[in-house]
């Protein structure tokens, strides 16, 4: 991007719109790890306003317990590098000729009151903004009242959907940035280093999430990261899906409380490519209802195979349904618990002396991911990728994966915060993939391009079955 600037505002590229889209956003997020020069960049542009025309500027945090771990050292040392026209007091600083001034808040110990005194600010800049919280946020927003106020956020996001990003990333009014120190010319190379010496240390974390500016929860121990769930959305298959057509589905079954019954479809899509085609989740009702459902959805999906889990009060509509559907379709029962399909040698049937999942239920959450990260499966449903946010995993002492439990503490305050009690469509999903491997693979092939299902005797025609037809 060529465009004149002042030298005060000789910034990283990537932030140049900034100046060249200020009149065209209301709100101005900028995120990334440490040393892209976000801090130093919006700090520029503020003070260069200020000098131009007259504006009450504010710069607050969530918490703020003294001036110094605010951004007030990042003005106060602009101002005496540039030797401009400021007055730098102890915790305001006032322009000598515009009458602008750039006040420093930290809004939790402020308070409502505090806030609220914003009315009749000009531009609001949030430092940290990663830490502000949903009500700080539900208070601040409606109390920028100036037709023309300007507002903007610099964070390094702890969480993937942090009350700021969750609110403004897909808003038309915001201009959304991200920027490292890899994008920022103007970085010094001790920083530099730094950052390298970090990326040396392994699979640790810091790197990512100080230097790249990835949310912690994607680096911690979440099974599937930010990237490989907005990717999942938009993939993409290149084969004759006439070709096609399995079905898959899978019942999850509530037991107790607030959880939820939930009902996934997947459908096949290429020799290892599948798509999530449909989901829905109910609240809990009796087992009458619940059997009845499950009964009704087989026929009606035509389901090659329909998994049901078989823990707990799966285990009745499972008994119902085997016996009153009268289909030659498979139906099997999901037991989270017994082994997984890794434990036994397939050629020789020894049990493996390693095991390197704990359970079923953790090798089928690993299959998902593999699915994901190979680009073989599409998610089109948000209460699906929701529950996928919340699946956490570790190692046992012997080196074994295992999925943790959503009764542990961690689990339960990351699904509270996103104002789920459980991940019912996610598990779905996953005892949907784990029968994928009781599917035979097919090819696109020349000549009888027909799933082999999908074959009648000889002497019969051969017909593609209604829901496997492309239009």
């Amino acid at each position: 991007m060529l465009i004149n600037v002042p030298e005060f505002l000789n910034i990283p590229e990537k932030l140049l719109p900034l100046i060249t889209e200020f009149n065209n956003y209301r709100y101005f997020m900028i995120e990334g790890g440490r040393g892209g020069g976000k801090t130093y960049g919006v700090a520029r542009l503020l003070t260069y306003i200020a000098d131009k025309e007259t504006v009450r500027i504010v710069c607050g945090r969530e918490v703020q317990n003294t001036i110094d771990e605010s951004v007030y050292t990042v003005f106060k040392d602009l101002m005496l590098e540039y030797d401009l026209p400021y007055d730098v007091l102890s915790n305001e600083i006032r322009h000598l000729g515009k009458e602008s001034n750039i006040n420093f808040k930290g809004f939790r110990e402020q308070g409502r009151a505090g806030i609220k005194g914003l009315e009749g600010c000009s531009i609001l800049w949030i430092d940290e903004a990663q830490s502000i919280t949903k009500n700080t946020l539900d208070i601040i927003i409606p109390t920028i009242r100036k037709q023309k106020a300007k507002i903007f956020f610099t964070m390094n996001r702890w969480k993937k959907n942090d009350p700021v990003y969750q609110q403004f990333k897909d808003r038309d009014d915001c201009l959304h940035i991200k920027i490292n120190y890899t994008d920022n010319p103007f970085c010094s190379q001790a920083l530099i280093h730094e950052a390298e010496e970090s990326k040396k240390n392994g699979e640790d974390g810091d790197y990512r999430h100080i230097w790249l500016g990835e949310p912690v929860e994607e680096i911690d121990n979440y099974l599937f990261s930010i990237k490989e769930l907005e990717e999942t959305k938009n993939v993409e298959f290149m084969y004759n899906e006439a070709s096609y057509g399995y079905r898959i589905g899978a019942f999850d079954i509530a037991r107790m409380g607030s959880d939820r019954s939930a009902f996934v479809v997947i459908e096949q899509k290429g020799p290892q490519h599948w798509e999530e085609i449909y989901t829905e989740i109910w609240k809990k009702k009796d087992l009458a209802h619940t059997t009845g459902r499950i009964i009704d959805r087989v026929a009606k999906f035509k389901l090659d195979i329909t998994a049901i889990d078989s823990d707990g009060m799966g285990a009745g509509p499972a008994d119902i349904v085997d016996f009153f559907n009268h289909t030659p379709k498979s139906i099997v029962e999901f037991r989270a618990g017994y082994a997984s399909p890794d434990d036994l040698n397939i050629t020789t049937g020894q049990k493996r002396l390693t095991r390197r999942y704990s359970n079923l239920k953790s090798w089928a959450w690993w299959q998902v991911k593999d699915m994901m990260e190979n680009n073989c499966l599409r998610l089109n449903t948000k209460v699906i990728l929701t529950d996928l946010e919340t699946i956490m995993y570790d190692f046992k002492p012997n080196g074994e994966r295992f999925i943790i439990s959503k009764d542990d503490i961690r689990s339960k305050e990351k699904m509270r915060s996103m104002g789920i009690s459980s991940p019912d469509s996610g598990d779905a999903l996953m005892m949907a993939v784990s029968e994928i491997r009781n599917i035979k693979q097919i090819y696109d092939k020349e000549t009888n391009t027909l799933p082999k299902y999908s074959q009648m005797d000889s002497d019969l025609e051969q017909e593609l079955p209604n829901y496997a037809r492309t239009s």
